[in-house]
Parts: C-alpha cells; sequence; structure tokens
C-alpha cells in the first residue's frame, strides 16, 4: 500500500492553497483498492473531489480486470445547491491477443448542471488491433434519464498506438453521446479526435508473460 500527500500554499495577489491525498494498493493477489482526494479554495471559493475504488483481477487469469468506483464533487463554483455524485462499474476483457471489450454501467447519485439525479448510462466498447500500432473501435452507449427520456448513441474511430502508454484516435460520433463519467455536457455529433493512455498495466493489469501484447 502507497500513499502521496502534497500541499500547496499561494500568497500574492491570487492566494490559495491545495491539498492533494491519495492512497493504492493491493488487499489481496486478487483486488486493489484506490483513494484520492483533491481540496482547493481561493478568492472566497471552494472545490473538493473524492474517489474511492475497489479492482478485482483474477491472479490466475490476465484477460480481464472489474472496476468499482464512486465519485463525489462539491464547492461553490459548481451549480448549487447539486452535488454531483456518481457510481459506476466497469468491465475490462480480452478474449484474444488482439480483441479487447470494455463495458461501463454509471449511476447519477444528486443532479447537476447536465443531468438530473438517478441518471443511468450503460457503455459497450470493442477495440480491435491491425497489427502492432494500429486499430478500429466501435462505441454505443444508452442514456436514460429518469422519467424524462432515453437516447443511444454510436461512434466508429481508427487509432495509433505510440509505444504502450499513448493512443491518438479520430472519428465520427453518429448521434450526441453522454460523457461516459456523467460529469461534462454530451458530445454533439460529428468528427472528434481524442488523445488517450492505454490502461495495458491498471492495477498490473497486462504484466503476465502468458498474456503479452502482440508482437510488433
Amino acid at each position: 500500500m502507497r500513499g502521496t500527500t502534497s500541499y500547496q500554499l499561494r500568497t500574492g495577489q491570487n492566494p490559495g492553497s491545495t491539498l492533494l491525498l491519495g492512497l493504492a494498493g493491493a488487499l489481496s493477489p486478487d483486488v486493489s483498492v484506490f483513494a484520492s482526494a483533491n481540496y482547493s479554495a481561493a478568492y472566497g471559493t471552494s472545490n473538493d473531489d473524492a474517489r474511492f475504488g475497489l479492482a478485482w483481477r483474477p491472479s490466475q487469469n490476465e484477460r480481464g480486470v472489474t472496476l468499482l468506483s464512486y465519485e463525489q464533487k462539491s464547492g461553490s463554483l459548481l451549480p448549487l445547491p447539486t452535488r454531483p455524485d456518481t457510481m459506476s462499474l466497469e468491465q475490462l476483457y480480452r478474449p484474444t491477443r488482439r480483441l479487447e471489450l470494455a463495458a461501463r454501467y454509471a449511476y447519477k447519485l444528486d443532479g447537476d448542471a447536465y443531468y438530473p439525479a438517478r441518471t443511468s448510462l450503460f457503455d459497450l466498447r470493442a477495440v480491435q488491433r491491425l497489427g502492432s500500432r494500429f486499430d478500429i473501435a466501435g462505441e454505443t452507449r444508452y442514456l436514460d434519464v429518469r422519467h424524462v427520456s432515453s437516447a443511444g448513441g454510436f461512434a466508429l474511430e481508427a487509432g495509433l498506438r505510440l509505444g504502450d502508454t499513448m493512443r491518438l484516435a479520430g472519428g465520427y460520433n453518429f448521434s450526441a453521446a453522454a460523457d461516459p463519467s456523467l460529469a461534462a455536457a454530451p458530445t454533439r455529433r460529428g468528427l472528434y479526435a481524442t488523445i488517450t493512455s492505454v490502461v495495458d498495466r491498471i492495477f498490473g493489469w497486462g504484466r503476465s508473460d502468458d498474456f503479452k501484447p502482440a508482437p510488433r
């Protein structure tokens, strides 16, 4: 188990303070935990963001990992009187060396400026690698706004991996899609580009010699 702490105090024309706390580590060969808290204050305003999660990765099987997480945000800059709390369950699975499947379910416990309370989102994504660096992906999302409406979205994209930790991608949204964390405005339809971090090393996932990435 490892932890980290950081505190910053700013003076002068823009006074304020920031406190960061983090903790992560293994509870058992199969279960890991992480937690973080971020508090900042300046000019009479304050904001905090707290996260907690549990990851389950079978020690005898490198093909998948399950992540349960909770996030709470509050502060004077958020739309009052809301405090957007979100719970989510994610499942990553690799049936083959080149195919990766990811599913996510998120549930909004409290409303905010974008989504009301008890909004839920289901997201399913598939990535097929083509060679050592290129891949194609498809993603679909279903958003259910309680007592209001429901909507679905679909996108296709192509990606390029830079080493083992970075991925560049461009794609097209065929319909407006909800933010996967229910923390931002819905994405408009049309072309888009992304830069993401590859999660091959999340809590040690992908390190086993029995399930290495495809050779370059």
